[in-house]
């Protein structure tokens, strides 16, 4: 049993949702981990409880986990994200603290909650122009040059956003490399490194490091983190952003680092030979950025942020 149990008050949403992602920053040394679920109220009545992960940062005892099988009348559990058959109008968050060895306990720093009807369409939003001609000193790193990385953009992307923060905050313990990265994320269900929110919980294991996954609507949004100093890590079908003859999904998640002075967008993508002389940084064009990315049904728009919790930002960028 748990040996506490964290729940949300009840999360209006007026505007109504049919997916909902949540993400979580904990502590969870060897022997302690963390369940979280999720709920939403349907007609005005709430759902069961979904179980969203079994999360900690070293896997063991219990293994780090997704759950399958997860669906009913009201919803399914795709992996990471709650996707419902009716429009929503709140949900709650539940979080279980455990241990497994009676000594060892989590922390649990950050809930957040990310909702999004994907049945409107994204409003026209103008660009934020003043990041127009910024880039971040984003460390490149390719998925291809370690053993087994072929299936690790994701991972590889966390460690290219950690690795940034290392060096701009001096920190030189969040340079953990992509394998570290990969193992720290691996869900056993989904069997691979691809879990969103895996991700993030793992970038929101380091103090004073927050991290999560949200839905933006508009490449502005990205633009206006660049401006503060944050890169971005983006889901995208590949297929759709390389222009190819198919639109298939191709799923690959990828580092926005800046943007040129015309405002198309400069990545930092995991996917790169280094020893043919491919590069991993990379300029795509902005509308094709957009239709990879914002109209792509496997992502609408997710990105990974992962900062400094707020009182620690002192970032200037180039």
């Amino acid at each position: 049993p748990p040996i506490a149990v964290v729940e949300s008050p009840e999360i209006l949403v007026d505007l109504g949702f049919n997916q909902a992602i949540v993400s979580w920053n904990a502590h969870t040394p060897p022997g302690s981990y963390i369940q979280v679920y999720l709920s939403a109220k349907v007609e005005s009545k709430y759902t069961p409880w979904y179980r969203m992960g079994l999360w900690n940062r070293d896997g063991r005892p219990q293994p780090r986990t997704s759950f399958k099988g997860q669906a009913d009348e009201w919803a399914r559990v795709d992996t990471d994200i709650l996707v419902l058959k009716k429009a929503a109008q709140a949900i709650k968050v539940r979080i279980e603290l455990a241990t497994s060895d009676g000594v060892t306990y989590p922390t649990l720093r950050f809930i957040a909650v990310c909702v999004t009807d994907t049945s409107k369409p994204r409003p026209q939003v103008s660009p934020c122009k003043s990041a127009w001609g910024r880039e971040l000193d984003v460390p490149e790193l390719s998925q291809l040059s370690v053993e087994g990385g072929r299936g690790w953009c994701s991972p590889t992307s966390v460690a290219m956003v950690l690795s940034y923060w290392a060096k701009k905050l001096n920190r030189p313990e969040l340079a953990v490399g992509i394998t570290e990265v990969a193992q720290g994320v691996f869900d056993k269900a989904w069997n691979g490194t691809g879990n969103w929110t895996f991700n993030t919980a793992f970038a929101g294991e380091f103090p004073g490091i927050r991290a999560f996954v949200t839905r933006f609507g508009s490449v502005a949004e990205i633009e206006r983190k660049i401006l503060e100093g944050i890169p971005v890590v983006v889901s995208v079908n590949y297929n759709k952003l390389n222009r190819r003859k198919t639109d298939a999904p191709m799923g690959h998640l990828m580092v926005v680092r800046g943007f040129t002075r015309s405002g198309n967008v400069i990545f930092n993508d995991p996917w790169a030979r280094l020893d043919k002389g491919q590069k991993v940084r990379k300029i795509f064009k902005r509308e094709v950025f957009e239709r990879a990315w914002l109209k792509n049904t496997g992502s609408y728009g997710t990105v990974y942020i992962v900062m400094p919790e707020r009182d620690e930002i002192q970032v200037s960028s180039s």
